[in-house]
């Protein structure tokens, strides 16, 4: 049907919102048809006599104005303006926004909402460079949001509480966080850490907004399923108010297929249980890539736990203690291209090594530089099938690669050199490990040294410099 329309008793408001909407977009002198204070006119306008489907891929149009050639959300403002009108209009019961003349474009999954005889489009688009030759706002009622659902948060059913200027804070996708601070504010997956040292409960995948954040622990609740975690431009950081919290900064335990990337973390202390800056504990198929860690006071930037099939690539540390990462009781655990790396001034009492293998089978390491750390390089322990090929353990102040009855494990094409200890260290019954050449050469105490209940001779060596 095509209709002209006219609107309520608080057109003045109404007016004055729309003056204020045409020039946050930088419009002047329209021609829109704006006959009084309390009318504005609409011609050429047909609206549906059903509500179009989240899927529609139709959008209210003026005669001759375009709908092709979708756009990215990310190029557009249509969202930021419709929300900046609701917060001048008031609380409408039913309005819409409708331009004609320009641009517009058609964006699948609008989902215009009904609301008495208007609609809402909840997410609608516009290329940043379009201008109108005539514009329309309707707004009939104040009587409360309805059914905007767009706009609720969870928390309260409504919109965000009123700011400092005593409008109401707008939250277009209802993440709690306002538009003016959400860098996405079309996906509630998206958004910046608010405050400081709190706990975040990741319960779906999620894009944190770049940014420096202080004294966060992101936990991925335990049962939680197939979670991707975006840090990409974040730092991490523990200090919070001139004091280093005691804490993990990332925490995954009892998860499956969770993928974690992109952070920077630094500044945390070591908490007295679960030690860890980043830790995974009870969780199977876990992909940790792309982070740093910056580490000092003894604590370890990842720990693994009791997990299962857990890959960590590209992962650099820097450390100023013997230890970067730990890997516990678990199974099928592989780093790969990733750097441990211990700078002074050290400031732990050296005892681990900078990658420490406990218990667990068929774990790997491969393509990393375990470097400089104040006490070894390597521990294997107590573990079976362990694999490790073409790293570099260089430079550690104790031995490069320490074994402890670890057994039927496989060394091949790995650089152990410049040690001040032994290249490689073999005690309590470590047996049945191949090493096949690899260069255990230039350590200050030799190739081989062999500790209590430590045998050489039970393990096989082929083509290594030296050979034993």
């Amino acid at each position: 049907m095509t209709m002209t329309g006219a609107t309520s008793g608080a057109g003045v408001r109404e007016v004055t919102a729309f003056s204020k909407f045409l020039q946050f977009m930088g419009i002047e002198n329209p021609k829109a048809d704006v006959q009084t204070p309390s009318a504005f006119s609409f011609t050429n306008f047909t609206f549906p006599s059903t509500p179009p489907s989240k899927s529609s891929s139709s959008i209210l149009l003026r005669e001759g104005a375009s709908a092709k050639n979708p756009l990215n959300p990310t190029q557009t403002r249509m969202n930021r303006w419709a929300a900046q009108m609701i917060g001048q209009v008031g609380k409408p019961s039913s309005f819409a926004l409708l331009a004609a003349g320009g641009a517009l474009t058609n964006v699948p999954g609008l989902g215009l909402l009904s609301e008495g005889s208007a609609w809402i489009s909840r997410k609608a688009f516009v290329q940043p460079n379009w201008r109108f030759s005539s514009l329309v706002f309707l707004a009939a009622g104040c009587e409360g949001i309805g059914g905007l659902d767009g706009l609720r948060t969870p928390r309260d059913g409504g919109l965000p509480d009123a700011g400092d200027g005593g409008q109401p804070l707008i939250d277009v996708d209802g993440d709690h966080v306002p538009l003016e601070e959400d860098c996405n504010d079309l996906d509630p997956n998206v958004f910046p850490l608010l405050g400081e040292g709190r706990l975040v409960e990741i319960r779906a995948s999620t894009k944190v907004c770049p940014g420096t954040y202080h004294g966060f622990t992101l936990a991925v609740s335990p049962g939680m399923r197939d979670i991707d975690l975006d840090g990409t431009g974040v730092i991490l950081d523990g200090n919070v108010a001139g004091q280093k919290i005691a804490a993990q900064a990332i925490r995954i335990r009892g998860a499956q297929n969770v993928e974690v990337f992109g952070f920077q973390v630094q500044n945390y202390d070591e908490p007295v249980e679960a030690p860890g800056m980043l830790r995974v504990e009870s969780s199977n198929d876990v992909s940790l890539h792309s982070l740093e860690f910056f580490a000092d006071g003894g604590n370890w930037p990842v720990r693994i736990k009791d997990s299962n099939r857990v890959q960590v690539l590209s992962v650099n540390t820097h450390t100023h203690s013997d230890r970067a990462l730990r890997v516990e009781a678990s199974r099928a655990v592989t780093l790969q291209d990733s750097n441990f790396i211990s700078t002074p001034p050290y400031d732990y009492q050296p005892f681990f090594a900078l990658v420490y293998f406990e218990g667990g089978k068929d774990n790997v390491l491969v393509g990393c530089k375990l470097l400089a750390s104040q006490a070894n390089g390597l521990i294997v322990q107590d573990s079976s099938n362990f694999q490790g090929l073409q790293n570099f353990i260089q430079t550690n102040s104790k031995n490069g690669i320490l074994i402890d009855a670890a057994k039927s494990g496989y060394y091949r094409d790995n650089q152990v050199t410049g040690n001040q200890q032994c290249g490689l260290f073999i005690q309590y019954s470590a047996k049945g490990n191949t090493f096949w050449r690899n260069d255990f050469s230039n350590n200050m105490e030799g190739a081989y040294c062999e500790g209590l209940e430590g045998s050489v001779g039970a393990n096989s060596f082929m083509e290594n410099v030296p050979q034993p």
